[in-house]
């Protein structure tokens, strides 16, 4: 593995206050003790950045914008309306296979599912509507959510090693979108976030 801060993505204007759309667990949601005991034989490999419990999080979009532009009027009409759009969209859950090592971290990824594409495709399309599309990065890949970010290089076979009891399948419940606010640490190779606001979906089902 190699550094993930080493991504030209990870270059951001500034390290604080970047705007995103997650879809999060619930502090109590099953998930979230699932990540803490899938971590616990990765703590003692300092070349990982441990993913914080509290900051857990599947990406469905980054934006170029930071949190100083939410009084634009712009920002303003975008969080009135977007209780409306993700009110027509159903509940759904996504299936995530055991946390896997990619290039630069630990991930357990899921697979096709036409409730995350909704909500992606559709979150764009209410971005662009509203004259945010120069905001845009590119989307996710797919649906994923890290366990460990590389900070120094490490070889995968060792990683593997530590990982490999423990690796397990989980289920995340997207039940609500929310903005936030998020910080990279390289140093400490993770993300933190704090919520601007959150919308439900709408429907359960799908």
């Amino acid at each position: 593995m190699i550094p993930f801060f080493d991504r030209p993505d990870t270059k951001w204007a500034r390290p604080d206050g970047c705007l995103h759309f997650y879809a999060l667990p619930s502090p109590d949601a099953p998930i979230v003790d699932a990540f803490e005991r899938m971590a616990e034989p990765l703590v003692s490999m300092p070349q990982l950045g441990i993913q914080p419990p509290e900051h857990l999080h599947m990406t469905l979009q980054r934006l170029t914008a930071f949190e100083d532009d939410l009084t634009e009027e712009k920002w303003v009409r975008l969080r009135k309306d977007l209780g409306g759009i993700f009110g027509l969209w159903p509940t759904f859950s996504v299936r995530l296979g055991p946390p896997s090592i990619e290039e630069r971290a630990i991930e357990a990824v899921g697979g096709p599912s036409v409730g995350w594409s909704t909500v992606v495709a559709g979150l764009r399309d209410a971005l662009v509507g509203h004259g945010m599309g120069t905001l845009l990065t590119d989307p996710p890949y797919g649906p994923h959510i890290t366990l460990a970010y590389c900070r120094d290089a490490v070889e995968d076979q060792r990683v593997a090693e530590a990982l490999g009891g423990v690796a397990r399948p989980t289920e995340l419940v997207v039940d609500r979108v929310a903005l936030v606010s998020v910080t990279q640490d390289p140093a400490s190779a993770s993300f933190a976030h704090r919520v601007v606001q959150d919308w439900p979906l709408g429907r359960t089902g799908g």
